[in-house]
């Protein structure tokens, strides 16, 4: 019966009849919150006061959406999902098995993707560039105040290479290589990367685009070229940040 109510909360009515629709549903709605019509909603789910919930969205199982939160049209949030505080997502992006911290934006576009029981971990003050891809697989462990320039970085936990050199059928996911990644605080990767299997980036770092990062990232090092290379150190004061050749 609170899926059939749910999903009559869907239909375009006043946004007051629409929430008390989803609370009869057994959604947890907080004051001030704002959602659109044809958005889907499942089961246990919380959503805090003054959310913004755009046209066409999915909102799967299982899902927290922190006060403040805005997500654009149609996109889909879920399972699995914590959004914390004034967290903004763009349109027509898919996020699932993740936790965003407050302040955070996923940009439009953005794919979570995975296929095993992985999680995507994304700090405070963080963001993350339009068409980008991450995968879940392995797990992906993101920073405070890191940004991930769009358009379109891949950060990859999983490679497929050895099952399709020795001919497995894409069920078999047996020679799937899986590895999490860890990117530290304060952090910039330059558009068009990939961040591949296993790595680790460290603090206060910069990537710089169209770079291929195979091995770990020292502290206060910028990298870039295919395969990334050390291009030059970062020296920083309370007062400046300098670029060392």
């Amino acid at each position: 019966m609170g899926k059939i109510i749910r999903r009559m909360g869907s239909f375009a009515m006043p946004n007051w009849k629409r929430c008390l629709m989803l609370r009869l549903g057994g959604v947890k709605i907080g004051k001030g919150t704002g959602i659109a019509w044809g958005t889907r909603i499942g089961s246990k789910v919380i959503i805090g006061k003054s959310v913004r919930i755009e046209k066409g969205c999915i909102i799967g199982n299982d899902v927290k959406i922190g006060d403040y939160t805005q997500i654009g049209k149609g996109t889909s949030v879920g399972p699995n999902v914590v959004l914390g505080k004034n967290v903004r997502v763009g349109r027509n992006t898919y996020i699932a098995n993740c936790v965003v911290g407050d302040y955070s934006f996923i940009e439009s576009g953005v794919f979570f993707t995975g296929f095993q029981q992985g999680k995507i971990k994304i700090g405070e003050n963080s963001y993350i560039g339009i068409y980008s891809v991450l995968d879940w697989s392995g797990g992906i462990e993101i920073g405070n105040y890191v940004h991930i320039a769009g358009p379109s970085v891949g950060v990859w936990t999983h490679t497929s290479a050895y099952q399709a050199l020795s001919g497995d059928k894409l069920s078999d996911h047996s020679k799937k290589r899986v590895a999490g990644i860890k990117i530290e605080d304060c952090v910039y990767i330059g558009g068009n990367s990939t961040i591949y299997p296993g790595v680790r980036i460290k603090n206060h770092s910069v990537v710089l685009p169209n770079t291929a990062v195979n091995k770990d990232v020292d502290a206060y090092l910028m990298v870039g070229g295919c395969p990334a290379s050390p291009k030059r150190k970062i020296e920083r004061t309370d007062k400046e940040i300098k670029f060392i050749k």
